[in-house]
C-alpha cells in the first residue's frame, strides 16, 4: 500500500496565497507618513486594488466560491464604471473613488476572516490525510510481524 499524495491542490494553494495577501499589514509609521499625502494615498490604494482584483477573482473562481465571487462583482466590479460615468467633477470623482475603494477594502477585510477559516479547514484536512497514512503504515508493519515467513 502506498501513501497517498498529501500535497496541496491548486485551489488549496490559491487559498493559502490569498490568505497571505489578505493578512498583509502596513506598519503604523507607514500609515502615518501616508496620511499627509492625499493624492499618493489615493493612487497607491487604487493601484493596489487594481493589481489585487484579478488575483481575487481568479482565486475565488478556482476554489469555486461563487457566492463570494458574485458578491465581489455586485459590490466592486459593477459599480466602478457607474462611478466613472456619473462623476463629472474631478472632486466628486475622487470622493466616489474613495467610497468605492472603501467598499473594496471592507470586502477584503470580511474576506480575510472567511479565508482564514477556509485555510484552517485545508490545514486540518491535510493533517488528517497524513495521520491516516501513518496509521495505515503502522498497521501494515504490525501485521507483517505476524505473517508466516514464506519458504
Amino acid at each position: 500500500m502506498e501513501i497517498e499524495n498529501i500535497g496541496y491542490a491548486e485551489s488549496d494553494y490559491l487559498l493559502t496565497k490569498l490568505k497571505f495577501y489578505l493578512n498583509f499589514e502596513l506598519s503604523a509609521s507607514a500609515l502615518y507618513i501616508l496620511s499627509y499625502s492625499y493624492g499618493s494615498v489615493l493612487v497607491l490604494s487604487a493601484g493596489a486594488a487594481l493589481i489585487f482584483t484579478p488575483f481575487i477573482i481568479y482565486s475565488l473562481y478556482k476554489t469555486q466560491k461563487f457566492f463570494w465571487l458574485s458578491s465581489f462583482f455586485v459590490l466592486i466590479i459593477i459599480p466602478s464604471p457607474i462611478v466613472y460615468l456619473v462623476s463629472e467633477d474631478k472632486t466628486f470623482f475622487s470622493v466616489l473613488l474613495f467610497v468605492e475603494l472603501g467598499v473594496f477594502y471592507f470586502y477584503c477585510v470580511i474576506l480575510r476572516f472567511v479565508v482564514n477559516d477556509w485555510a484552517e479547514e485545508i490545514r486540518w484536512r491535510e493533517i488528517r490525510k497524513l495521520q491516516k497514512a501513518e496509521f495505515e503504515m503502522s498497521k501494515k508493519m504490525f501485521m507483517e510481524q505476524f505473517d508466516e515467513p514464506s519458504t
